[in-house]
């Protein structure tokens, strides 16, 4: 069976996603893929609230759309900007750069 040209333009999901949000995942890709750049700034300055407060949202949002590792990353994210620990952030943002790749071509 033949995919339309919408299901192959749309981003795997890590797991099936409710039919009714499924057309909805893009926009998400495309949000998550700022909030990383976003990220990825707010680590160069050691902004860890921003980064708390980025990834406490994406902590929430992730799974409902089909990515619980993602959620699982933001949530290692969110704990270490709030220890405040610089490498381990630069870590998990690397980590959430390579997984994210994966699920949004």
């Amino acid at each position: 069976m033949a995919i339309s040209q919408t299901e192959a333009a749309r981003p795997q999901t890590e797991v099936e996603v409710d039919p009714d949000i499924l057309e909805l995942v893009p926009g998400f890709c495309e949000s998550r893929k700022r909030d990383l750049k976003n990220l990825n700034d707010y680590a160069a300055g050691n902004d860890f609230v921003a980064i708390s407060k980025v990834s406490h949202t994406i902590k929430g949002i992730a799974r409902p759309y089909g990515f619980p590792t993602l959620e699982i990353l933001a949530v290692k994210l969110e704990k270490a900007a709030k220890e405040e620990n610089s490498p381990l952030c630069l870590e998990i943002l690397n980590s959430a750069h390579q997984y994210f790749k994966a699920y949004s071509k």
